[in-house]
């Protein structure tokens, strides 16, 4: 929100901008009611419309503004979305540092020690009150003309931090408050990346030594007048952060006391840091400059030739000189291959990163109310930023996206179509419509998109690897999915632009897919080419390598893109990987750790209305959908195994037994148990069909035949006298729809049938009512429908809305006087009155979790519940990204 001079936000009147940046828009305003200059903090849209994140804001600066020193610019209130807060008038560091850099000279230190004793001072009173600043840098640091520092933006990174949720638990938000006039946007991103601790720039929970770090920096930037991290681009800075060899970066002249103090806040392990500001301050206060000593014969500090020659007249000879050593000196070192953990809210899978290297994207589930979307994080800092128009965006795909070139625009999978988005603009345009799953993978500079596209109804001229123009428009296949592919997903162009990477996915999780290259001229009807390799996931191209994952090895294999062949040996790169990568045209790498275990782990727990766990269920495992018995002693699941396909397992709830139902290595997935003991599950021996079979629970006698079709079909519910068993059907232009089936199969009846998606169906223990979620308002809803088979199932005379603002997964309660369904992650109970006509009262929640699968809970007789959920940590929900900087350097 820019405002004009003159505007005003309750008792404030702007005067002019100050500054911006990630954190929100700056001004100096006018304090009418106590006739004084303050400067007003815009928070950002973002933030100021999110009410959670505004009163979590507002906690936190209420704390912050508790902080009373001299060297703390002080913090007034809140206003309007508006953070009041002193106005410090002088320089900031950086611009005091850079003015003296423009003379040749630097700060003496009669004039340095007393900034770093106010800057350790207010950092101690901080500390001191459990407060860290998480973003110290020179350009939060004011300097009035009378020689008073003021440290700004104290905590504010914490306090407006969005999600604090991450892999690695950390938070990411660490990032820069806003921007001094003196700062280009991109000295912006070096500048938080330089001064950023280690295990900051790790995405590793941070205290109050990253900010000890970060005064070393600024220390020593203070003394050399020049940066300790300095680098061309935000992934070198990140390296030097964590790779430089600081010992050898100090310059001679540093006296020995200080180039100590250095060494000690300068250490990259925390544990071995010093683990407290005082003690900084205690060392600055005891130094003296006229009696210290330096480390070797040096010129005298606070001289203005300390590191720069200081006689005019040998310029011009030092000139010559430095002339002649470049033609002979050879050319720099390539710069080592680092790696380093992303933090990212919510992760879905895939971290993408862009072309030139610089912004990493990625598709979040949902959380809460929070719906899937895509976020923006630079690759130089820790603030992610969701994508307005994305949501929705199909985690299906694994958060695949089409990057532009040129880096300023994605193509993406949102609901029903293929669509693009102008990262520069934040426009949205539909690129092609479909209802299946569209996986968007490479876009050349002529403008041609390439995507994958499940096939439909098991029509092999609708799946395959399709092309569209980035403007949009017709599209037309280029390669169609063959018999022994269950889909195929593009991965990027060669060189000459024209030809492609795709990958051909095996049909069964257990089956490594297979690598080809096609060109955007390829006839779908022609013979597909030869495998190049055989692989876990899609394969990318950089500078003469082929990078993929197999049986959990990166590898970089040399490879001769005229030809389109493998030459030489693989390199492993890493080890555990699981196959979803990516590269930038700068040699940046991203990976997703697990391997073959990178499955999301859940584990089983039996827990009350509260959430309390009242028990654990087995161990943990990659466990889907659920469903309890009707004796109320035993559960069936589907669980992945690694290596292999879903199956389904009787669970004896007493002992913990499980018991495999389903034998082979097909997929059989979704369990539903009748009265009688059958269970009902999805069998799909191909990965990508789904007829419906029913099976004995006791594993005695074959599985016969329920529902079949030709499209893909999930079992909801029975009915609870086992008369019918009502399902979903994934048909084409209709999304999902509702179809009951006798116990002895024959032909369906519908039930909803709409261009809506319903699923999700559950009878009432009556028999008489069904509740289901449905998309037909334009987001998931929870309703109940009647049911009178004897009438006409099909959709019934009454209907009622019972979720407001979203709702999934509904369950009846044993008695059926309650219906419980998930707002996001949180369990949700309504009252339902069914005689003498249909009513719902209104929902309240009951406790938090993180729900996996299509059924993720069912409740037990005595009204506890048995939750599927996520579980933290090593093999998770959110296994641990890396990037891989100057991949390139570890094959030489």
């Amino acid at each position: 929100m820019s405002l004009t001079s003159g505007t005003r936000l309750g008792p404030y009147e702007i005067v002019a901008p100050l500054g911006a940046g990630g954190m929100g828009e700056v001004y100096r305003a006018r304090d009418t009611k106590l006739d004084r200059d303050v400067a007003l903090k815009i928070l950002p849209e973002s933030f100021a419309n999110d009410p959670d994140r505004l009163m979590r804001f507002t906690r936190e600066a209420k704390t912050l503004a508790s902080l009373n020193h001299p060297n703390i610019a002080t913090i007034y209130g809140i206003e309007d979305n508006a953070l009041v807060m002193e106005l410090v008038e002088g320089r900031d560091l950086s611009e005091v540092i850079g003015a003296l850099q423009t003379q040749g000279a630097l700060l003496t230190l009669d004039d340095a020690l007393p900034i770093a004793r106010q800057i350790a001072e207010a950092l101690e009173a901080a500390h001191d009150a459990g407060i860290v600043h998480r973003d110290l840098k020179p350009a939060n640091i004011k300097v009035r003309g009378d020689g008073t520092v003021k440290v700004l933006d104290f905590g504010l990174a914490k306090a407006i931090d969005p999600v604090t949720t991450s892999m690695s638990g950390g938070s990411v938000a660490n990032s820069p408050t806003m921007t001094s006039p003196a700062l280009t946007a991109m000295g912006l991103i070096l500048g938080t990346a330089a001064y950023m601790s280690p295990e900051q720039a790790k995405g590793r929970p941070v205290d109050k030594r990253a900010d000890i770090w970060a005064f070393g920096v600024v220390l020593y930037e203070m003394l050399t007048g020049r940066r300790l991290f300095q680098a061309e681009d935000i992934s070198e800075t990140l390296a030097a952060v964590l790779t430089r060899d600081i010992a050898s970066a100090m310059p001679a002249g540093i006296p020995q006391p200080l180039r100590a103090l250095l060494d000690d806040c300068l250490v990259r392990d925390p544990r071995m840091r010093l683990r407290d500001i005082g003690e900084v301050r205690r060392r600055l206060d005891r130094f003296d400059p006229a009696t210290a000593a330096t480390t070797e014969a040096a010129p005298a500090p606070g001289s203005t030739n300390w590191m720069w020659p200081a006689l005019a007249g040998v310029a011009g000879l030092a000139a010559a000189v430095l002339a002649a050593v470049a033609l002979t000196r050879p050319a720099p070192a390539a710069p080592d291959a680092v790696t380093f953990e992303v933090t990212a809210p919510n992760l879905s899978t895939l971290v993408s990163i862009s072309p030139d290297g610089r912004q990493l994207l990625y598709a979040s589930i949902p959380v809460a109310a929070e719906p899937a979307r895509l976020w923006l994080r630079p690759l130089g800092g820790l603030d992610a930023r969701a994508l307005p128009g994305t949501e929705g965006a199909r985690r299906q795909t694994g958060g695949r996206v089409a990057w532009s070139p040129d880096s300023e625009a994605v193509v993406f999978s949102g609901p029903g179509a293929l669509r693009r988005l102008d990262l520069v603009s934040g426009k949205v345009a539909e690129l092609f419509a479909d209802t299946g799953v569209l996986i968007p993978g490479a876009w050349n500079a002529d403008g041609v998109v390439m995507f994958g596209r499940q096939r439909i109804n098991f029509d092999a001229r609708t799946g395959g690897v399709w092309r569209v123009n980035q403007a949009g428009g017709a599209a037309t296949p280029v390669v169609y999915t063959t018999s022994g592919d269950q889909y195929l997903i593009p991965s990027g162009f060669l060189p000459d632009g024209r030809r492609f990477l795709y990958f051909a996915a095996g049909a069964t999780p257990d089956v490594q897919g297979k690598v080809r290259l096609a060109s955007i001229d390829h006839e779908p009807d022609a013979q597909p080419a030869d495998a190049v390799v055989t692989a876990d996931g899609p394969a990318v191209y950089d500078d003469g390598h082929l990078l993929y994952v197999s049986r959990g090895g990166l590898m970089a294999h040399p490879f001769d893109a005229d030809r389109g062949v493998l030459v030489g040996d693989p390199v492993l790169l890493a080890s555990g990987v699981a196959s979803t990568i990516a590269v930038s045209e700068t040699g940046h790498l991203t990976y997703r750790e697990g391997g073959d275990s990178a499955m999301l782990t859940s584990e089983l727990l039996q827990v009350d209305r509260q959430g309390r766990i009242v028990r654990r269920i087995g161990p943990p495992a990659a466990y889907a959908e659920l469903a309890v018995l009707a004796d109320g002693r035993r559960l069936a699941v589907s669980r992945l195994d690694r290596g292999a396909a879903r199956h389904i397992q009787i669970v004896e709830l007493g002992r913990d037994v499980f018991t495999r139902l389903t034998p082979g290595t097909q997929t059989d997935y979704v369990p539903v148990p009748s009265v009688d003991d059958l269970i009902a599950y999805t069998y799909s021996p191909d990965g990508e069909s789904g007829d419906i079979y029913v099976r004995a629970a006791n594993g005695v006698g074959d599985a016969r035949a329920l529902a079949t079709s030709d499209f893909v079909k999930h079992p909801n519910h029975w009915s609870p006298d086992g008369r019918f068993l009502i399902y979903d059907e994934h048909v084409s232009g209709r999304a999902q729809d509702l179809l009951i089936v006798g116990k002895d199969g024959g032909t369906p009846i519908p039930f909803l049938t709409t261009d809506a998606d319903e699923t999700v169906a559950q009878f009432s223990p009556d028999g008489e009512w069904i509740a289901y979620r449905s998309t037909e308002s334009g987001r998931e809803e929870v309703y109940i429908r009647d049911f009178a088979p004897d009438r006409s199932p099909a959709h019934g005379t009454q209907k009622i809305q019972v979720s407001v603002d979203g709702g999934d997964k509904p369950r009846w309660s044993p008695t059926g006087k309650e219906l419980f369904f998930f707002k996001g992650r949180t369990l949700m109970a309504v009252p339902v009155r069914t005689t003498p006509s249909l009513e719902v009262g209104v929902a309240k929640a009951l406790f938090d979790t993180r729900p996996t699968s299509y059924h993720p809970f069912d409740v037990l007789p005595d009204g506890t519940f048995i939750i599927n959920t996520l579980v933290d940590g090593p093999g998770g929900a959110a296994p641990p990204v890396r990037v891989l900087l100057h991949w390139r350097s570890a094959t030489r």
